[in-house]
């Protein structure tokens, strides 16, 4: 096996450690991975990770928003009778 040779921290939101006031769970990867780990919703900071936390949370909020606004009217809600 062999040794990381530029080895680099990336962070996502999540239980492991408490870095500047963020929870996150940290990953150490050699140089050649990081992008690899980035398209995975690795960060390069903690800070990173909390507002890309922040932003899926804002998009799914929203797409669920969106969501209840294209359903139809259910007709026995609204007393209709068919």
């Amino acid at each position: 096996m062999k040794g990381l040779t530029e080895a680099t921290m990336l962070y996502r939101k999540g239980t492991e450690a408490r870095i500047h006031d963020v929870h996150v769970d940290t990953l150490i990867v050699d140089a050649h991975e990081v992008e690899d780990m980035r398209a995975e919703g690795w960060c390069r900071t903690p800070a990173e990770a909390q507002k890309a936390w922040e932003d899926a949370q804002a998009a799914s909020a929203t797409k669920s928003k969106k969501k209840g606004e294209d359903a139809p009217a259910d007709p026995a809600a609204s007393g209709s009778q068919t």
